[in-house]
């Protein structure tokens, strides 16, 4: 491993290297960025200059480009809060059972938004896909209705019917049923034909 101490790279100083390593298992390095911000940076990402500042360059070019208020930018926003802080309300579900983003996303929203491009209707965000247990990388994420997320949840119920093989959500809709009371009748161990034929009371009150 290559020493960096010292060594200036864009607008960050190389402080010390540190025991947490990036999604590629190489080193993070403690730097002190110009605008008084301190990072981690992996050293492969300080060597071939793909991060130069702590994210302040990014946000000049954001605000430059009239994307900081943008949804998109949000989402972005609150893709690295979830994996990088702990004191994030759901962190735990994230960063703390070991998503973590690519160093491509991670310091630059840029290229973010080049990879994702615009959001594609206000009922879109953003979902790990196809593999809901991998990173926030391209290639493993999209845009994403909450009926397509619900359908890419980890702990989604299967369900074979008809010869077909649906998720909870997916076959809730098919059969015309509320979600949640389709699911709640499911817990209850409830055969599909007991599900179609039960109605549901009065007042919104499931039986």
């Amino acid at each position: 491993m290559l020493n960096l101490t010292g060594q200036q790279f864009g607008r960050l100083t190389a402080l010390h290297v540190t025991d947490q390593r990036n999604y590629k298992n190489l080193p993070m390095w403690f730097c002190k960025c110009s605008c008084g911000n301190n990072a981690l940076i992996s050293s492969s990402n300080l060597n071939t200059g793909k991060t130069r500042s702590c994210g302040c360059l990014n946000m000049e070019r954001i605000k430059t480009h009239g994307l900081s208020g943008s949804p998109e930018y949000t989402a972005w926003e609150g893709m690295i809060q979830r994996c990088t802080n702990i004191k994030t309300l759901n962190y735990n579900n994230y960063g703390g059972r070991g998503i973590m983003i690519c160093d491509r996303w991670l310091h630059s929203f840029e290229n973010f938004y080049t990879d994702m491009g615009p959001r594609l209707s206000p009922d879109h965000s953003i979902d790990r896909y196809p593999n809901n247990d991998g990173h926030y990388e391209p290639g493993n994420c999209r845009w994403a209705t909450q009926t397509e997320q619900l359908n890419n949840r980890r702990n989604n119920h299967l369900i074979d019917y008809n010869g077909i093989t649906y998720t909870s959500s997916q076959l809730a809709e098919k059969l015309n049923i509320n979600p949640a009371v389709f699911n709640t009748r499911l817990n209850r161990n409830w055969s599909i034909e007991k599900i179609i034929d039960t109605p549901i009371r009065q007042y919104g009150i499931m039986q």
